[in-house]
């Protein structure tokens, strides 16, 4: 995935990667680290770039980087807060 994403595209975290491939928006995670298991800043971040997509994107597509395809989230790198509120966070 390229480091630069596509112009017009909200400033992300550096744990994602964003490129665009015709209508089709593509999102990294990289965490392979930590299994792409999401944190505060990666939410945040996916957050941010759902809020506010670039011009033309129709479809999303998620994948990771690394061995782990995990996408759940980091207890250990999270604030403290209830179970509910973590999943409702965004």
């Amino acid at each position: 995935m390229s480091p630069n994403p596509p112009a017009g595209t909200p400033a992300v975290p550096a744990t994602l990667r964003f490129r665009r491939d015709a209508e089709v928006g593509i999102l990294g995670l990289a965490r392979p680290e930590k299994r792409n298991a999401l944190d505060d800043a990666t939410v945040l971040g996916i957050h941010t770039l759902f809020s506010a997509p670039p011009e033309a994107i129709r479809a999303a597509l998620r994948q990771a980087q690394g061995d782990g395809g995990s996408s759940s989230t980091s207890w250990t790198s999270c604030a403290w807060r209830t179970v509910s509120s973590t999943f409702l966070r965004a």
